[in-house]
C-alpha cells in the first residue's frame, strides 16, 4: 500500500466525484483533510481477519473481493467492493468496536481513500449524508449476504458456478484469467469438484478451458 500523496485541494474533488451523495462543503473538506488515497496492487490485502479497524476504505478505482475464512483456512466469497463503496462489514465492526471478522483483497489494482475511524465517528454525529451513506452500505452489505446465504443453502454447486462465471463476465469481460483453485476458495469447495464441473460445462457448450483461462461462450 502507498499514498499518493494527492493535495487536499485534489481530494476534495476526489471525495466528490466518489461520494456525490456527500452534500455538505464542509464534511466534503473534512474527508479531504484527514483522509488518505492510497494505491494497492492486484492481491493486496486490504484488511485481514482480527484485524483492528483504524480507518474505513471506500474505493476510488478497482475491486475488491470481501471473504469470510474459517478457522482452516478455508474460504468463502461474500461479495465485492467496487469505485463509491466501501466494506459495509468493517463498518460495522467499527460501529460496534469490534475488530474485523472478514478478509478483503484487491482483485485488480486499486485506489482507496481510508478515512479515519475517528472522523468516521464524528461524521456519524454530525452529517445526515454520511449517515445515509453509512447505512446504504450497510444495508447493500446485507442483501448480499443474504443473497449468499441463499445461495449456498438453496442452490446447488453447479448453478452457484455458472452464477459465479457470469459476475465475473461482468467484472472482467468473456475471457477470466483465473486458477480452478481459486474458484474452489470462491465457493468453498474443493479444486476437484471445481474442475468436474468446469469439464461438465465445457462439454454443454458453456465455456472454453485454457490453461488457467475460462472464456464464456454467448449463448
Amino acid at each position: 500500500m502507498s499514498s499518493l500523496g494527492v493535495p487536499e485541494s485534489s481530494l476534495v474533488e476526489v471525495v466528490g466525484a466518489v461520494l456525490p451523495m456527500i452534500t455538505e462543503v464542509d464534511v466534503r473538506q473534512r474527508l479531504a483533510a484527514d483522509s488518505t488515497l492510497v494505491s494497492l496492487n492486484q492481491g493486496a490485502i486490504v484488511i485481514g481477519p482480527q484485524d483492528l479497524i483504524r480507518a474505513i476504505p471506500i474505493v476510488v478505482e478497482g475491486t475488491v473481493k470481501v471473504s469470510r475464512m474459517d478457522e482452516e483456512g478455508r474460504e468463502l466469497l461474500l461479495y465485492y467492493i467496487q469505485a463509491g463503496e466501501s466494506c459495509a462489514l468493517t463498518l460495522v465492526s467499527f460501529l460496534c468496536h469490534q475488530r474485523s471478522g472478514i478478509r478483503a483483497e484487491t482483485l485488480t489494482p486499486v485506489k482507496a481513500l481510508m478515512v479515519p475511524v475517528t472522523t468516521a465517528d464524528t461524521l456519524m454525529r454530525r452529517s445526515t449524508s454520511w449517515q445515509e451513506f453509512t447505512y446504504r452500505q450497510v444495508r447493500r452489505s446485507y442483501d448480499l449476504l443474504l443473497r449468499t446465504i441463499d445461495d449456498v443453502a438453496f442452490r446447488s454447486l453447479h448453478e452457484r458456478l455458472v452464477m459465479w462465471l457470469e459476475q465475473q463476465r461482468s467484472l472482467h469481460g468473456d475471457t477470466i484469467t483465473v486458477t480452478h483453485q481459486a474458484i474452489a476458495d470462491d465457493l468453498g469447495t474443493s479444486r476437484e469438484v471445481i474442475s468436474r464441473l468446469l469439464k461438465q460445462l465445457e462439454h454443454e457448450h458453456m465455456v472454453v478451458l485454457g490453461r488457467n483461462t475460462i472464456t464464456l461462450r454467448t449463448q
